[in-house]
């Protein structure tokens, strides 16, 4: 099971549970009333590689929300998946 929300600085850590009962990690950097930014990270990074954007994101005005791949931190592996799955998550 996944471990509860811890923040630090100015991250917002989160668990979701999805409909197939996987849980996905996100992180939320940036001001919470911003307009909304979704960081898709990459191959070797998860939902903390925008973490140093955290204070030009509060004084823009965005809100960043950076979620966990499939199978990366937080976020529970899902079998047979395709690249594709992700965004349906």
């Amino acid at each position: 099971m996944a471990e509860p929300p811890t923040p630090t600085k100015g991250r917002r850590d989160q668990v979701v549970l999805l409909p197939d009962g996987r849980t996905l990690g996100y992180a939320e950097f940036g001001d919470p009333e911003g307009t909304p930014l979704v960081n898709c990270h990459g191959g070797l990074t998860g939902r903390l590689d925008v973490e140093p954007a955290d204070r030009v994101a509060q004084q823009a005005g965005i809100r960043i929300l950076s979620p966990d791949r499939p199978g990366i931190g937080r976020s529970d592996r899902k079998k047979g998946r395709t690249i594709g799955d992700w965004a349906a998550d």
